[in-house]
């Protein structure tokens, strides 16, 4: 991308970065443009199929625990897209429709004891040490009960929609676990 390779540019002349960090900075910009381009395309399709309540609690959820927990990583961006706008709509728009009080709670059950457990996944393509590894499925955990206790929040304050978006991306989540 032209631009990216402009900022880095700029960045090595000004002596911002080291040539040696220069790969590093060429994918997070690239992994921050590709991750906002995902998320506003999103956000559109969301808002089509799921009440913005539930939307936002979903995406802030399923966003929050998957930059802790990794999961399945297609193997490029077009493909990368198209499974969240499929994981979108199937969790947004078809499992609430087959969902009843007990499923939802088992569903959830098993999905916070595989998160719990097995997360994060050490993708080969992000090589973590152990020590990154140790320090991610610390805050998985940490974030991971954060939400659960904002659900039981959310639940006794009746705000089912917002109840809903929370499971609902914690589902996800696990979901991507079981992929990897």
């Amino acid at each position: 991308m032209k631009p990216i390779d402009s900022f880095v540019g700029l960045c090595i002349q000004k002596e911002y970065v080291s040539q040696d960090e220069v790969p590093w900075l060429r994918y997070a910009l690239e992994r921050r443009i590709v991750s906002l381009t995902a998320f506003v395309v999103l956000l559109i399709i969301g808002l089509l199929i799921a009440t913005p309540a539930t939307l936002l609690a979903f995406l802030i959820t399923f966003c929050a625990l998957r930059s802790r927990t990794n999961g399945y990583h297609a193997k490029s961006v077009g493909r990368c897209l198209c499974y969240s706008i499929l994981g979108e709509v199937f969790f947004l728009r078809v499992l609430p429709n087959v969902w009843n009080d007990v499923f939802a709670l088992v569903v959830l059950a098993v999905s916070i004891i595989l998160i719990w457990f097995f997360a994060p996944y050490n993708h080969p393509n992000m090589e973590l040490s152990p020590e990154e590894v140790i320090a991610c499925a610390k805050s998985a955990k940490w974030r991971l009960s954060t939400l659960i206790f904002a659900l039981s929040i959310l639940y006794a304050m009746q705000q089912y929609q917002l109840a809903l978006g929370v499971i609902l991306g914690i589902v996800m989540t696990a979901s991507t676990l079981i992929m990897a």
